[in-house]
């Protein structure tokens, strides 16, 4: 259902103030959107991108939590979650996030690419390898990203032609 006109017009107003970087009064304009349309998707979309470009990991995964619990079948909000749950607890805690995600999104490339970061980071370079390569072949993008990535800097000369082997099958 459409947010009404004037929730609408606070939620604009919100993301132009966050092109602008304009970090607080995005929030403040979020904040004046009355309490029943809080729950909005794109109302806790905006407010979880103010959180995670404030660095403000807490508030981070605490929306991408509710996103993830009111849009089970959507893998977007769960790397998300793991991001800032990363970066609020520890990697260990977002790797077992997406431990669990993969099983029930075996095809998400996003998915796969991010554990297959995290993989790396504990050390598991084999899990890592198999992660990213199965990323890649879900969607060619990811062969860009593998390069650039700085989590997978340790693995990166080892990432392609990569052996069938690892955690990240389901």
């Amino acid at each position: 259902m459409p947010l009404p006109h004037t929730a609408q017009h606070h939620l604009d107003h919100s993301e132009g103030y966050l092109e602008l970087g304009m970090l607080e009064d995005a929030r403040n304009e979020l904040d004046k959107i009355a309490p029943e349309h809080q729950s909005d998707r794109d109302v806790r979309h905006v407010r979880l991108i103010i959180a995670t470009e404030a660095k403000d990991w807490p508030e981070a995964v605490r929306v991408a939590s509710l996103l993830t619990e009111a849009y089970p079948d959507d893998p977007d909000w769960i790397v998300d979650l793991a991001y800032a749950t990363r970066r609020a607890e520890s990697l260990e805690a977002a790797h077992v996030i997406l431990s669990d995600a993969v099983k029930r999104f075996p095809k998400s490339g996003m998915i796969l690419f991010n554990l297959g970061c995290y993989e790396a980071q504990l050390g598991n370079v084999e899990a890592a390898k198999e992660c990213v390569k199965r990323a890649i072949e879900i969607n060619g993008m990811f062969r860009k990203m593998a390069l650039e990535d700085e989590d997978l800097e340790g693995i990166r000369g080892d990432i392609f032609g990569l052996a069938q082997s690892g955690t990240c099958r389901p």
